[in-house]
């Protein structure tokens, strides 16, 4: 780690701290990469400036008498926030998440949103689910957002209503969020909560490919194809009506 500063990989300059002093520059970029996975953020549309990782290793620290070593207490942490494997690591990381979250840490309020919503680390609870994404929402988040429209179609800690799924996956789509352009894209390519629409549904995939997304590419061609027939047939249909109108003409 350089002596003045260092340049994560969003491209951001932070000065070196004592909180993470012990860890090389290159597993803290390692960290905050975990931390901020694609289905949240990405960097080509989403930059937010976030020092999650230096909170999270700040809670940690303050246990890290009741680990045996470092190695322990950096091996925790990884394995809490990159997978969930273990139930204890679970409950660690929904731990953490929501110290952070109660201190305004955006992500981390994401997180214990999925952590309610999936029952990661604590009980399912839909309610508190839905409060957390609506807290990420009124700050902006695409992801949040998301959540709320999941929330609204299926009825989880709301209401079921399609029409504001809908209108929740379009205001996280705008913003950014790979998620949200590809719920929006599904729902137009099947007719859910609104009018089916092939060329809508293949805008918002052609989005999420643009970001990266390479689920959305398998839909995307099929839909391509289809898109190319259907023009076709309408195209034919529309040059044989005079045809057939001048058969009917005495």
């Amino acid at each position: 780690m350089a002596s003045a500063s260092s340049t994560n990989f969003r491209g951001l300059t932070s000065k070196p701290s004592s909180r993470r002093s012990h860890i090389s520059s290159q597993l803290f970029d390692q960290q905050l990469q975990r931390l901020c996975p694609s289905p949240h953020y990405h960097p080509k549309i989403e930059d937010p400036i976030r020092e999650i990782v230096d909170v999270l290793l700040s809670i940690f620290l303050q246990e890290q008498l009741k680990c045996t070593s470092n190695k322990k207490l950096k091996t925790i942490l990884t394995m809490s926030i990159e997978n969930y494997r273990v139930e204890t690591n679970k409950k660690k990381a929904f731990s953490l998440f929501l110290a952070a979250a109660k201190k305004g840490y955006l992500i981390a309020q994401e997180m214990v949103g999925d952590c309610y919503f999936f029952g990661i680390g604590t009980h399912e609870n839909e309610d508190l689910a839905f409060l957390w994404y609506n807290k990420c929402a009124e700050q902006g988040s695409g992801y949040g957002y998301h959540g709320l429209g999941i929330c609204y179609e299926y009825g989880k800690g709301t209401e079921l209503c399609l029409s504001l799924a809908i209108e929740y996956y379009r205001m996280s789509a705008i913003r950014g969020n790979v998620w949200g352009m590809i719920q929006l894209a599904r729902r137009y390519q099947a007719g859910i909560g609104t009018p089916k629409n092939i060329d809508k549904a293949i805008y918002w995939y052609q989005k999420a490919l643009e970001i990266g997304c390479e689920k959305a590419k398998t839909e995307l061609d099929n839909l391509m194809k289809l898109s190319v027939t259907l023009h076709q047939k309408h195209d034919s249909e529309r040059h044989l009506q005079p045809t057939i109108i001048e058969q009917l003409l005495p």
